[in-house]
């Protein structure tokens, strides 16, 4: 009788221990499912943002040539590209990027992060709509269109419904490993607290933003719970609040190594979404109704308070946007500057945006440009009036150059190591070739003709009138195409680099008729053409060899690199 009883005793153990393995087996693995759906979820998030950026190059070209005055123009920039790209952090960072390089001031980027922060909640708007069943179908779709085109935009179109497709399968996987989940204890116990401390929400939200660095991730996960029945609409606010306060973060860590403008984008952002956040915090309850009143769905409900949420940010601030703008300089001024030569345009932060990275670098070059062409007229006028003072300050632009010209090209270097679409890396090329020529043509003033203007202070030799007249012709021939030249590099123009290309020929062509008309001279025995013959003769080697440098300008723009 006691082996009787012994047995189904046991029994029951081994059965009571085999389902509890089972069960923690299975929790172990819809535990891996929610945080590999995380990991695809983040991923797709983000090449869809890199494709989209590849994809969007006009977007991004208005935001940087139709920036006006106008806060209702800028807020329509802000939401195009922003609904281009769907991403509001890669909005954010390219307006630090351009405050940084001095291209945007902080009133004109005040509207644009309104406008920013609408246009981005449309992905959250489509991932509410249960369309995960898709995901498939896009994957292939987007690949097949990646792999058969050659047209490098449509594979960038390609490429962002792929990535779509891995968001949706990556939110796909989090919903079906999180219903094993939800069915714990642990769960209704944290949404009762949740429910009961909105504050608590809102800041764990925050801190799940951050460290994911996407509050569309906060909001997927959000999301899922409302799949699965688990949150309603009126306990979802406070953490719709929190994912926007906490995207801000990624701003803060876009600053870093950036001047006080960029700083102020982010303070900025953060200013208007937090006021908005402890707003929409104490009119919970008509944000809720309003909410149900737009959909009886969680999830779509979720999804209009996200939109609320950047709704009521612009409506608060577009008034004000100035106003908002001169508190933040106020309260962040500018800090003493120091007399130190360096790049104004380089921003590190934007390397993570080629696209920006590379309009800041042309920038920089034409900085580089001017100081070369300041050097070309002066150096003239130095030599006409035997000039030491105006000479030593040539030469000291020289180094600027110098500065400038290394400067672009380790910030070029490290750009290159970014992934770079097949047009990216030919202006790459480009922009290196630029800041090259233009460093050689300031290389030749420098040193070249520079050193013909001090022997004549030092040795006082003069020219025949007709053989100067020449030489400040001649200056005056290359000093034109140079001009040409960072015409050509500002608008790209193929038609200005082949007029540069030929008129480099010309100048060559020029160069030898003016040779012959010297040995004339010689040959008549004018006294000061005799005397200076050798110099006469190498400054016009040496405005041709910039000339020349000139022309490698031109070839760059054509693509001949």
């Amino acid at each position: 009788m006691r082996i009787h009883n012994y047995f189904p005793c046991k029994f029951r153990c081994y059965e009571y221990l085999i389902v509890k393995m089972a069960n923690d087996y299975n929790i172990t693995l819809a535990i891996f499912e929610v945080l590999g759906g995380v990991s695809l979820f983040l991923y797709g998030i983000s090449r869809v943002t890199k494709s989209l950026e590849d994809l969007a190059g006009v977007s991004l070209k208005l935001i940087i040539t139709k920036l006006t005055k106008s806060r209702f123009r800028g807020f329509a920039i802000g939401l195009t590209v922003a609904l281009s790209l769907q991403s509001s952090r890669a909005v954010i960072l390219m307006l630090i990027a351009f405050a940084n390089s001095g291209l945007l001031a902080l009133r004109e980027a005040v509207s644009i992060i309104l406008g920013a922060a609408i246009g981005s909640t449309l992905t959250v708007q489509l991932l509410a709509f249960r369309i995960h069943s898709w995901a498939p179908a896009m994957l292939l779709v987007g690949y097949v269109i990646g792999a058969v085109t050659r047209s490098n935009k449509v594979k960038d179109a390609g490429r962002a419904l792929f990535s779509f497709g891995l968001v949706f399968l990556g939110l796909h996987l989090i919903t079906i490993g999180a219903s094993p989940l939800v069915e714990e204890d642990f769960f209704p116990a944290a949404i009762d607290f949740f429910q009961q401390t909105p504050f608590f929400a809102a800041a764990f939200a925050a801190l799940l933003t951050l460290l994911l660095q996407s509050s569309t991730a906060t909001l997927g996960l959000l999301l899922t719970l409302a799949f699965n029945g688990v949150i309603g609409i009126e306990v979802a606010v406070p953490f719709v609040i929190g994912a926007n306060i906490g995207s801000c973060g990624m701003a803060f860590i876009g600053t870093r190594g950036g001047n006080i403008r960029g700083t102020r984008i982010a303070w900025t952002e953060l200013t208007a979404r937090l006021t908005t956040g402890v707003i929409m915090l104490l009119l919970m309850r008509y944000y809720t109704d309003l909410a149900r009143f737009l959909t009886d769905d969680p999830a779509r409900g979720i999804a209009h308070l996200h939109t609320m949420f950047a709704v009521s940010s612009t409506v608060l601030f577009i008034p004000f946007s100035s106003l908002l703008a001169r508190l933040i300089e106020k309260i962040i001024p500018e800090p003493q500057k120091k007399a130190i030569f360096a790049p104004n345009y380089l921003d590190d932060n934007a390397l993570s945006n080629p696209p920006v990275a590379l309009g800041s670098t042309a920038r920089e070059i034409l900085r580089e440009g001017d100081i070369v062409l300041s050097m070309m007229d002066d150096i003239m006028v130095a030599f006409s009036k035997s000039d030491r003072e105006l000479l030593s300050k040539i030469i000291q632009r020289d180094d600027q150059v110098d500065i400038l010209q290394e400067a672009i090209t380790a910030y070029l270097t490290k750009l290159a190591e970014s992934e770079l679409s097949p047009d990216e890396s030919q202006t790459e090329l480009e922009l290196l070739t630029f800041a090259l020529e233009l460093e050689h043509i300031a290389d030749v003033i420098s040193k070249d003709i520079a050193r013909h203007v001090e022997k004549r202070l030092d040795e006082g030799y003069y020219f025949s009138d007709e053989g100067f007249g020449e030489i400040k012709k001649f200056h005056r021939l290359v000093s034109s195409l140079l001009r040409t030249a960072l015409d050509a590099i500002t608008l790209r123009d193929k038609a200005l680099a082949r007029k540069i290309i030929q008129e480099t020929k010309n100048i060559i062509e020029e160069q030898r008729g003016l040779n012959r008309s010297h040995i004339e001279r010689l040959h008549a025995g004018i006294k000061f053409s005799v005397e200076t013959s050798t110099i006469h003769l190498d400054l016009l080697t040496d405005l041709t060899r910039i000339a020349v440098h000139v022309s490698h300008i031109g070839y760059a723009i054509l693509g001949k690199v």
